[in-house]
C-alpha cells in the first residue's frame, strides 16, 4: 500500500471546537496532529472534549482515546468511582483507591518510610533496628540509637524481715522488685544477686535498717563477685535507737558481673534487718554510662 504523507482519522474534537486527528507518522508512531478545521472551514460546536472508544482492558473496563487542551493524546479509563486514581503495572491501567496506590508504590515492608537522600532522590529508608529512633545523619534523616538517658537496671527490696546472727557475715536476701528494666534480679534463684545484662557504668546503692539495740556494730558492703569489696559503712550503736547503713558507689561493670549486699552486726545475739518498702531493706543499680 502506498501512502502519501500522514495518514489520519478523525479523533474529536478540543473544547474551543477545533477537529484533532490520530495520524502515524513516518516512524510508525500515534500522533494527534490538526489537520485543519472541518467542514470547509466550518467551526463545530462541541459538548465539550469528544472521545472515540479504542476497546477494553484485561478486565473488562473501556478505553477511550481522548485530546487534552494542550493538544496531547492521552488515554482514559472509563468507569472509575469516586475517590479512585488511575495506576499502571507497565503494561496496562486501571483504577484503584488511593489508599491502594500509597500501599503498593510506597509502603513496602513495616517500619520503612520515604524520604530525600542528600541528592534529592526519593528513596526507601529500610526498617529501624531494634531501639533506634528516627533522626538525622549529615541532614538526612536516618535510624539512630537513641542517646538521652539510659533504662537499665533495678531496685529491690524484701517484704519480710531477716534475722542476722551475731558476727556472722549475711547477704541480704531480695523478695520483691520495685522495677526491673534488663532482667537484673531473679528472685526465684540468685536472690542476693544484682546481674548486669548491659556492660556500662553502674549507680549502685544499699540501704539496711536494724532493730532497736545498743550493743555492738553494724556494717554493710557492696560486694562484685563474691570477692571484692567495693564500698562500705560501718556504724556502731550504744542508744536505744534503730540502727542503720547506707552503702554507695558507682561500678564500671562488664556482662554477667553481680553484685551483692552483704551485712554484719555483734550485738551477741540475732538481729532483724527491718522490712520496710522502699526503705529498708534496699538494694538498687541504675546504668549511667
Amino acid at each position: 500500500m502506498s501512502v502519501k504523507g500522514l495518514l489520519a482519522t478523525l479523533l474529536g474534537l478540543d473544547a474551543s471546537g477545533i477537529p484533532y486527528a490520530l495520524a502515524v507518522d513516518e516512524n510508525g508512531y500515534v500522533r494527534a496532529s490538526l489537520p485543519g478545521q472541518a467542514g470547509g472551514g466550518t467551526k463545530h460546536n462541541p459538548k465539550g472534549l469528544l472521545i472515540n472508544p479504542v476497546g477494553f482492558s484485561p478486565t473488562g473496563v473501556l478505553k477511550n482515546l481522548q485530546v487534552d487542551a494542550g493538544g496531547n493524546l492521552i488515554v482514559t479509563l472509563v468507569g472509575g468511582s469516586a475517590n479512585e486514581i488511575l495506576k499502571s503495572d507497565g503494561t496496562d491501567g486501571e483504577w484503584d483507591t488511593l489508599a491502594n496506590v500509597i500501599k503498593e508504590t510506597i509502603l513496602f515492608s513495616n517500619g520503612e518510610i520515604i524520604i530525600r537522600d542528600g541528592s534529592g532522590n526519593v528513596v526507601r529508608l529500610p526498617a529501624p533496628a531494634t531501639g533506634n529512633v528516627l533522626g538525622e545523619s549529615g541532614q538526612i534523616p536516618a535510624w539512630i540509637t537513641p542517646t538521652w538517658g539510659f533504662r537499665e537496671g533495678a531496685k529491690v527490696y524484701r517484704t519480710a524481715v531477716q534475722s542476722i546472727l551475731t558476727g556472722i557475715f549475711t547477704y541480704i536476701s531480695f523478695t520483691a522488685e520495685l522495677w526491673d528494666t534488663d532482667n537484673c534480679h531473679d528472685d526465684t534463684l540468685f536472690k542476693t544477686r544484682l546481674t548486669c545484662r548491659t556492660p556500662g557504668k553502674y549507680d549502685v546503692k544499699g540501704h539496711v535498717a536494724w532493730d532497736i539495740n545498743n550493743t555492738g556494730l553494724r556494717k554493710a558492703w557492696i560486694i562484685l563477685n563474691g570477692t571484692t569489696y567495693m564500698a562500705g559503712d560501718t556504724n556502731y550503736f550504744f542508744t536505744d535507737d534503730a540502727g542503720y547503713n547506707h552503702v554507695a558507689d558507682t561500678i564500671d561493670l562488664e556482662m554477667s558481673d553481680y553484685l551483692e549486699l552483704a551485712v554484719f552486726q555483734s550485738s551477741g545475739g540475732a538481729l532483724n534487718v527491718v522490712a520496710t518498702a522502699q526503705y529498708s531493706p534496699y538494694f538498687m543499680m541504675q546504668r549511667i554510662g
